[in-house]
């Protein structure tokens, strides 16, 4: 058995800048919504005795994430899809199966996913002052499916056909900052314990505009924290700007963070470095969405020809290495 203990980072001053990168600012990581594409991919879902497991729930690594219950004969497809390599994986109670990689084509062949035992994960959440547990608390694994618990009176929360590898886990509660922890699990593992403890949080609030200073609705907006490398899953427990622009985020630790923005029509934005203190809410940050650019072209094959479905992925200039 793992057991693991971690606790929500505690941010380095803002005069020390954290770990953010000289040059600018720091990037925003985004995925767009895949387009409908013409091909399929059909599969089956089968346990360890190559029996049919019926109601599986199967997963595809789409953006977003696609899930579909296995047939009474285990059989599932996923249909509009693009030619390209996806993730397939499958989970029915305490047993989990894939990922799977597969290349989905007009000739592909049936995609076949066994399940076998996974493990067994025990959360406990903890108050980071009286060390009392929280009951109530929502956590989370970053598992393609992001499946959820609740904790007990015991601040426990279970979860069973977990898949081995690296497990990141997050904890939410009302009152209290996010926090979040990871642990590996062995491929012949069956148990595995992860503690987290959260922190009191204060409120901080703002407004989200544009580049005219026009308030932007419906905006996505979160807290990272100044001292994290992690752009690309904080957006977990995002709020929704209101239709004037503003803002409120009910439970932030204190540190130094950049609150980040993105919504459908702008290019992703952030604030400048704001400096949360435990005993009074912070307000009046205010979170840039500039107006987005579109690129086009395409993309051509060694011999010349037309190449469909091939992934674009573009990055500034102010931070290749």
């Amino acid at each position: 058995m793992v057991t693991t203990t971690a606790t929500a980072p505690r941010p380095s001053p803002a005069s020390t800048g954290g770990s953010e990168r000289a040059g600018g600012p720091t990037p925003i990581l985004t995925r767009d919504t895949d387009p409908d594409g013409p091909l399929r991919i059909e599969g089956l879902v089968l346990d360890e005795r190559d029996q049919p497991v019926a109601g599986a729930e199967v997963w595809l690594s789409s953006s977003p994430t696609r899930t579909v219950k296995a047939e009474s004969d285990g059989s599932f497809a996923f249909d509009k899809l693009l030619g390209r390599t996806y993730s397939v994986g499958a989970r029915s109670g305490a047993l989990i199966g894939g990922p799977v990689s597969t290349r989905v084509a007009a000739d592909a062949e049936p995609v076949v996913i066994r399940l076998r035992p996974g493990a067994t994960l025990t959360v406990t959440v903890h108050d980071a002052g009286a060390g009392a547990p929280i009951a109530g608390a929502t956590v989370t694994l970053s598992a393609m499916t992001e499946p959820t618990a609740t904790t007990d009176a015991a601040g426990v929360a279970t979860f069973v056909g977990v898949a081995d590898g690296w497990t990141a886990v997050t904890a939410t509660a009302p009152g209290y900052a996010s926090a979040a922890g990871t642990t590996v699990i062995g491929k012949t593992q069956r148990t595995a314990e992860l503690a987290l403890t959260l922190r009191t949080g204060v409120a901080v609030s703002g407004i989200v505009v544009d580049d005219r200073g026009g308030p932007v609705a419906g905006a996505k907006v979160w807290a990272r924290d100044a001292s994290s490398w992690d752009y690309g899953s904080g957006d977990r427990g995002a709020v929704t700007s209101a239709a004037d622009g503003t803002f409120t985020i009910a439970a932030v630790a204190p540190g130094s963070y950049r609150l980040q923005g993105t919504d459908e029509t702008h290019a992703p934005g952030q604030s400048e470095l704001v400096t949360v203190a435990a005993d009074h809410a912070t307000t009046g940050v205010k979170v840039v969405l500039a107006a987005a650019a579109r690129i086009t072209g395409t993309v051509f094959s060694a011999d010349g020809a037309p190449a469909p479905y091939a992934t674009i992925k573009v990055s500034s200039t102010e931070w290749s290495t």
